[in-house]
């Protein structure tokens, strides 16, 4: 089986619409992922490598998954990506492997969607103020607020 042959865009596209839906990543999705930058684009590969960095860094894949696909990202970001800002962009983007990471980004795509943008900002100042906290204690302090606003 050539990899070559298959349409990379329409893989690449089904990967970023998990992100977008909060899917959880099966084996075999990060099998696909792994695949993609072997796969036929009629674009740049830079820019195919950079849409790929973002999925594995805010989709929700499981960590032993992530941090395989890290790895193998690493390696199309130093093969494809000849800017060396970009590059240490990126790389420095997936160091990122903190379980909390794709927690965060979930957070903040459901809210987004559901219009709550006061609950981005109230994610962003918690963390600001501990950069430790866990996913637990920002759903306990967000739901604090929502009963707080709702008087529920």
């Amino acid at each position: 089986m050539e990899i070559k042959k298959f349409d990379g865009e329409k893989y690449l596209n089904i990967c970023k619409k998990k992100v977008e839906d909060n899917e959880l990543f099966t084996s075999d999705d990060c099998g696909i992922i792994d695949l993609i930058p072997e796969m036929k684009f009629n674009r740049n590969m830079s820019n195919v490598i950079e849409e790929l960095c973002y999925v594995i860094k805010d989709g929700i894949i499981p960590e032993e998954n992530r941090r395989e696909l890290t790895t193998i990202i690493n390696l199309s970001i130093d093969y494809y990506i000849t800017d060396k800002k970009k590059r240490d962009e990126l790389t420095e983007m997936l160091k990122m492997d903190d379980a909390f990471i794709p927690e965060y980004n979930r957070m903040i795509r459901e809210s987004k969607k559901e219009g709550k943008i006061e609950n981005i900002q109230n994610i962003k100042e918690e963390i600001s103020k501990n950069p430790e906290i866990t996913a637990d204690e920002i759903f306990e302090i967000l739901e604090k607020k929502e009963r707080d606003l709702t008087g529920k």
